[in-house]
Formats: structure tokens, sequence, C-alpha cells
């Protein structure tokens, strides 16, 4: 019986691999999910992590408060619950990537590519998305949002509390496709 890895154990495999350039990746099939490397949990706070290939990972409920993660390839990882509160995301693939429940508050996504992401229950609280793209992105439940700039194609937004202020602020910008609004509900 393996004993599991520690989060501390799993950060120093982590940033061992970033350091010697390997490239941390779970290669996977096209959809699929199961398989990833996992390294929920982890302690990234502060890290500078520009460009680091980091697809297919889980990530889950891993810190990344102010983490620098600009350009970095997080395609297809598993970032639920995790903390990216005031994360330097920019120009970052985050395509497919499950965002789900995490806190994005004040991270800068400006030129990300969230193509597909999962942001249900998100806190996007102060988070800029200029220029970034949320084609066929979920947008349910999240808190705090504010699409300035950002391009909004074939995306699903429900129950979702924006940010203080008029729609119109809150979208000026935003280039808006195919949008069908979701049906009322008391």
């Amino acid at each position: 019986m393996t004993q599991p890895v520690s989060p501390m154990m799993k950060r120093f495999l982590l940033l061992r691999c970033l350091t010697e350039g390997v490239v941390v990746a779970a290669r996977q099939a096209p959809g699929r999910i199961g398989n990833r490397l996992d390294f929920s949990s982890v302690d990234l706070d502060f890290r500078d992590l520009s460009g680091a290939g980091l697809s297919g990972l889980s990530l889950d409920q891993a810190s990344l408060r102010s983490a620098t993660l600009q350009s970095a390839d997080l395609n297809r990882s598993s970032l639920r619950g995790a903390d990216l509160s005031g994360a330097d995301l920019r120009s970052a693939n985050l395509i497919w990537a499950d965002l789900s429940g995490a806190d994005l508050s004040g991270a800068d996504l400006r030129g990300a590519n969230l193509r597909g992401a999962d942001l249900s229950g998100a806190d996007l609280t102060g988070a800029r998305l200029s220029g970034a793209t949320l084609q066929a992105a979920r947008l349910a439940d999240t808190v705090g949002m504010s699409l300035h700039g950002a391009l909004v194609d074939h995306t699903t937004v429900t129950r979702s509390r924006w940010s203080e202020g008029r729609f119109g602020e809150l979208c000026q910008g935003a280039h808006f496709v195919d949008m069908q609004r979701a049906p009322m509900t008391a």
C-alpha cells in the first residue's frame, strides 16, 4: 500500500521539476478528465511560474495567491477551489480548465484564453478580464463579475452576481457573439 504524498513534498517535486526545465504536464486524450498528475493542496503563493507548462495537472485547492503565471500553460488543468487571488495570469492558456469555486479576486486575466473553462462559483471580484477570451466558458453562480473588454462568445452566464455598477459599464468594450439569455427564475 502506498503512502499519500504530503502537500509539502508535492510542492518540492513540482518546483524541482520546473527549475530543472522539466515540462510538468499530463497528456490526455481530448475530453478525458482522469489520470491527472495530482498536485492538489500545494502552496505556491508568490511564486514566479511564468511560462510554466502545467497542462492537465490537478491543482485542486492549491494556494497560488499573488503567484505569477503569466503565459503559463494550464490547458485542461483542474484548479477547483484554488486560491488564485491577486495572481498574474496575463496571456495564460486556461483552455478547458476547471476553475469552479476558485478565488480569482483581484487576479489579472488580461489576454488569458479561457475558452471552454468552467468558472462556476468562482469569485471574480476585481478580476481584470480585458482582452480575455471566454468562448464557450461556463459562468454560473460567479461572484463580482465584470466583462469589461472581454471576448464573450457562446458563453453561458447563469445566476451570476455582477460587480457594482450598471450592466453597460461592466461590459464596456466586451464583444458578445451568439449569446442566449437564460430563462429567469424566481
